[in-house]
């Protein structure tokens, strides 16, 4: 199950631009339209091009906390980067997954953690508690 540009509870000027809720778990996933590269410097912070990405990632990690209270379940945090070219095909900085967008599906995982009880049960919660974004 998808569901696009959900307010964050509480927070009136904040949305979770996709969250997806399936077999493999919750994802609450930042999606960025970017030119040039993501990388990852020595010392594990991830950069787009010169620009740090620590508020990026702080936010994006805020949300998935929100919306996991709220649903009460761990949600993994991802970004989406369209555009870009992101090192190594991913990477994993501060808690947040950063994948190229033709490699979302697979960043996804496919190991079953959910069953589609579940999964349905997160759904119905996400339907009725989560609204859309003003």
């Amino acid at each position: 199950m998808v569901f696009h540009d959900l307010a964050v509870p509480g927070n009136t000027s904040a949305n979770v631009d996709h969250l997806v809720i399936g077999p493999t778990g919750v994802f609450v996933i930042d999606s960025q339209q970017w030119s040039g590269s993501v990388h990852q410097s020595a010392d594990g912070l991830a950069w787009h091009n010169h620009y740090p990405l620590d508020r990026t990632l702080e936010r994006v990690r805020w949300e998935a906390e929100a919306v996991g209270r709220l649903l009460g379940t761990r949600i993994h945090p991802l970004v989406c980067v369209h555009g870009a070219h992101v090192q190594g095909g991913g990477l994993h900085a501060q808690g947040v997954a950063i994948v190229p967008a033709h490699l979302l599906r697979s960043a996804l995982g496919c190991d079953r953690v959910l069953s589609d009880a579940e999964v349905e049960l997160l759904a119905t919660a996400a339907w009725t508690r989560l609204h859309p974004a003003a």
